[in-house]
């Protein structure tokens, strides 16, 4: 951005020298010299121009979207006034930020975890599960107003598949694996999945440009939410009783 902008700033400078030096007729070359100058700085001038608009713009929704994930209380005035155009009153804005911290605090979890965990990483790498979950945390600050529509994505798909990684990654440290305990890991992974591509659709419904095909999309995502859903808690249940079997058999061992 600094680079880009200073190029801009060189090319106008140079293109005011040549102007000044076309004008000076007297000293031979010059002027001949000068108009190839002018017109080369005029090319690098038109060329980089697009290229810090762009640049500019991202860089605003950046800071857009890095303000809100500061601590409650630090509300830069740039962020108070995108919220103010957006249509959200004092409590809306409370309760906005303090659901958006909440999400990027499970975010940052769910990277880590993922990361920190092979087959977890395979998953995220089809799929994108961590960028996905970033650009759809992003365009609910873009658009804060909308934030009722991202309601599955907040309170349901990203904490759950954030609890079902923390267990998958629980159970698969246990010293003694059973076959139960084979076949839920296998099973979770795939619940994993499931979630993973669910969350894509979150993203792709909430930044839908036609409105009515965001309401078919809702319309048929709905219809597959609620086996999601139970699958998931399913999951999450059988991955609870493979816990708590393995910690009653380990304080028998011990005991």
């Amino acid at each position: 951005m600094k680079k880009i902008r200073n190029t801009l700033i060189g090319s106008v400078i140079v293109l005011l020298i040549s102007g000044i030096l076309m004008q000076v007729r007297y000293m031979g070359s010059i002027p001949f010299l000068a108009m190839m100058v002018a017109m080369i700085s005029f090319a690098v001038f038109i060329i980089s121009l697009p290229f810090y608009i762009i640049q500019r713009r991202a860089l605003r929704h950046q800071k857009v979207a890095d303000d809100a994930t500061l601590p409650t209380g630090k509300l830069s005035h740039r962020l108070m006034e995108h919220y103010k155009q957006a249509g959200l009153s004092d409590s809306d804005i409370v309760f906005f930020r303090q659901t958006m911290a909440e999400a990027e605090k499970t975010i940052r979890h769910l990277d880590k975890a993922i990361n920190d965990t092979p087959k977890l990483k395979t998953i995220d790498l089809n799929l994108d599960i961590i960028k996905v979950s970033k650009s759809m945390f992003a365009a609910i600050v873009k658009e804060p107003q909308r934030m009722a529509e991202a309601s599955d994505f907040l309170y349901k798909h990203l904490p759950t598949i954030t609890k079902l990684s923390d267990k998958y990654i629980e159970i698969s440290h246990h010293e003694i694996k059973t076959t139960d305990t084979w076949e839920v890991l296998a099973k979770s992974l795939d619940v994993i999945k499931n979630l993973g591509n669910q969350i894509r659709k979150d993203y792709t419904t909430f930044v839908a440009d036609d409105l009515d095909d965001m309401d078919d999309e809702m319309s048929v995502a709905k219809d597959s939410l609620s086996d999601l859903q139970k699958d998931a808690d399913k999951m999450d249940a059988a991955m609870q009783k493979i816990n708590e079997t393995y910690q009653r058999d380990k304080e028998q061992q011990h005991g």
